[in-house]
């Protein structure tokens, strides 16, 4: 069988399969690699499709479990942080962990449940809970100290009020470098089509809790805890134990 000749200028299917792939390569790159683009949004789009699929659905009340993931953490940093006291626990001991809180922010956008987890309060039921504690424990402190023999019940107060204030301390820093995790994620050009749409009057405005002109959670009132803006009142989850 005589083998077809080519004419003048024809180019080869093999050879026109190669442009095309070299041009999806060019293509896909100039977007990936182009100045101004937004990695973590990259790294959103390529695994968000396999999160929210159907082998993946026990994740759909993932939002659910962070309160005791929280606790956990906060546990193992108190321990870590008093083993950097200890010659013998060194090896394990650690003064900072960050990718817990950039952990949380990536999957609760991977699964779009950043708005489920806000709907629990979480921060300001621990703020809350802790606050209430102090108060209790100096109220006892102040009905003993009127009580003769009660140092022992003193130390033992002083000590619980160590732990509240480490266990504070710890949640708000956990507390910062979550909601300064969540800004690597925000999608920016959704954020100024819903922003172009509340000024046309066409969309609802835009809820946040960050201070007033910057991207900085507000600080939490010394008085009392603050709450997240858009609280209904719905009851809190179960505070943690202490």
């Amino acid at each position: 069988m005589e083998k077809k000749k080519k004419k003048r200028g024809e180019v080869a299917p093999e050879t026109k399969q190669a442009a095309s792939n070299l041009d999806d390569v060019l293509d896909d790159l100039s977007k990936n690699f182009a100045e101004g683009t937004d990695y973590f949004q990259v790294l959103v789009a390529i695994f968000q499709g396999v999160f929210k699929s159907e082998e993946q659905k026990h994740l759909r009340n993932f939002a659910h479990i962070i309160p005791p993931l929280t606790l956990t953490f906060i546990d193992k940093m108190i321990v870590q942080k008093e083993k950097l006291h200890k010659k013998s626990g060194r090896v394990e001991a650690a003064f900072s962990d960050d990718g817990f809180a950039l952990g949380l922010a990536y999957i609760l956008k991977l699964l779009d449940q950043d708005d489920d987890f806000d709907s629990l309060h979480w921060f300001d039921s621990v703020r809350q809970h802790i606050a209430r504690k102090k108060k209790e424990i100096e109220n006892v402190k102040m009905d003993k100290k009127k009580t003769k023999g009660a140092e022992e019940d003193l130390q033992h107060f002083q000590i619980t009020a160590k732990r509240l204030a480490a266990i504070q301390l710890e949640f708000e820093l956990l507390f910062y470098s979550f909601t300064g995790a969540r800004i690597f994620f925000r999608d920016v050009h959704a954020e100024k089509k819903e922003e172009k749409k509340v000024e046309e009057g066409t969309g609802a405005p835009p809820t946040t809790t960050t201070a007033p002109g910057s991207d900085a959670p507000a600080p939490p009132s010394s008085d009392a805890p603050p709450m997240m803006d858009g609280f209904d009142g719905a009851p809190p989850p179960p505070p943690p134990p202490m």
